[in-house]
């Protein structure tokens, strides 16, 4: 007994997920005769893995995430250099503009295994005032852009590649109290982002032992968000 394929093992998709199906032959040997033998066919199904669309998605979820973390993480780094020097070298009033170039590269394991690398840039202007006090007051507007590609480790049939473009609009802003005289102060901060997302992915599924179903062969997709 064999799949309509002809063999005894196929792969197939249901939902989000992959599976391997195999006819295990063997004979019985309870009816096997010289005139008669009985074989007793017992299929068996297990599930494999997240079809590689899905996984896919999942994995663009992140290098979203990771891009946008990414932006809010150097906004404060920008910050940390506005209170380092007010804090060191006394508050400098007036504008400044800045800027930087934003890569991450690594392999990341959970629900999917994939590498992903972000490339990108952000820089801004801020504004900073001293008050009466000695207080300082900052703020500012950030632009930012990156592009996170990912790609699936596990290799074979089940592969996908996935790119996010993201543009980042930021508004940030603290209050820092620099006691000079002790090299410590006290600071509080926040920041404010809207990002403006695109994607694309191409998918390839389980392989062409599947029967039916050619549709979840590959896949592919845009948008944005």
């Amino acid at each position: 007994m064999n799949f309509q394929n002809g063999e005894k093992q196929v792969t197939n998709r249901s939902g989000a997920w992959n599976y391997s199906n195999e006819i295990v032959i063997g004979a019985d040997a309870q009816q096997m005769t010289p005139d008669v033998t009985t074989y007793s066919a017992v299929p068996n199904s297990n599930r494999h893995a997240l079809a590689s669309d899905v996984q896919g998605m999942i994995a663009g979820l992140d290098a979203a995430k990771q891009s946008g973390g990414a932006m809010a993480d150097d906004l404060f780094s920008r910050l940390d250099t506005l209170y380092a020097s007010n804090l060191y070298n006394g508050v400098q009033e007036g504008a400044q503009v800045w800027g930087d170039f934003l890569y991450q590269n690594g392999d990341y394991s959970d629900d999917v295994d994939y590498k992903s690398v972000m490339q990108g840039m952000q820089g801004g202007v801020d504004w900073t005032t001293r008050l009466d006090n000695g207080d300082a007051v900052s703020a500012g507007i950030a632009l930012g852009y990156a592009r996170n590609r990912t790609q699936s480790n596990s290799g074979g049939a089940n592969t996908f590649k996935n790119t996010v473009y993201g543009n980042f609009y930021s508004l940030y802003g603290g209050w820092q109290q620099a006691l000079h005289e002790r090299n410590w102060g006290l600071f509080a901060d926040g920041a404010v982002t809207w990002g403006d997302m695109r994607y694309n992915l191409s998918a390839h599924n389980v392989t062409g032992a599947t029967t039916g179903m050619t549709e979840a062969l590959s896949a592919s997709y845009d948008g944005d968000r």
